[in-house]
């Protein structure tokens, strides 16, 4: 059987589970954004600063290794990517903005963060663009890296 060529269109729609995982991803940084600027209670015993810093650390980190799973992939597709060392350490950057980011004051940590998401993203867009990630991958990263930057500079305005 002889397969259709991809369309345009085919090639940028998100598949559902990811669109999914992804807006799923983004509760905990729009929950404990909103929970930083209105204050209050919490249903759990954590500052809300501090829970929005810590999570976006550990999706910060699993973006970078996102960069090490492209050079390990089988070769056939590692050959996409011109620079395998230069990715590897890209995709250590940030695991270390991450981890200084919850070292350092909540405006510091959330201005880290908003830089290291940017970054990533710019990194994740060129990948795309090279033929790194499936087109949608971009896109997909584009809608959630703007919701997350979002969240972090309500939560950043809002803080004393």
């Amino acid at each position: 059987m002889h397969e259709a060529p991809a369309t345009s269109e085919h090639r940028t729609r998100i598949p559902a589970l990811p669109a999914w995982l992804g807006a799923l991803g983004l509760i905990p940084f729009v929950t404990m954004a909103f929970a930083a600027v209105i204050g209050g209670p919490m249903p759990l015993p954590i500052d809300p600063m501090f829970g929005l810093i810590a999570y976006g650390a550990v999706i910060l980190s699993f973006l970078g290794g996102i960069q090490w799973g492209l050079v390990l992939a089988p070769p056939a597709e590692s050959r996409r990517l011109s620079e395998p060392g230069q990715a590897f350490v890209i995709g250590v950057i940030p695991s270390i903005v991450g981890w200084i980011a919850l070292l350092v004051s909540d405006t510091i940590g959330i201005s880290l963060l908003i830089a290291g998401f940017a970054g990533q993203w710019l990194v994740d867009r060129r990948t795309a663009r090279q033929g790194g990630f499936p087109a949608w991958f971009g896109l997909l990263r584009t809608r959630l890296t703007a919701i997350v930057i979002g969240t972090l500079l309500l939560s950043l305005s809002m803080h004393p």
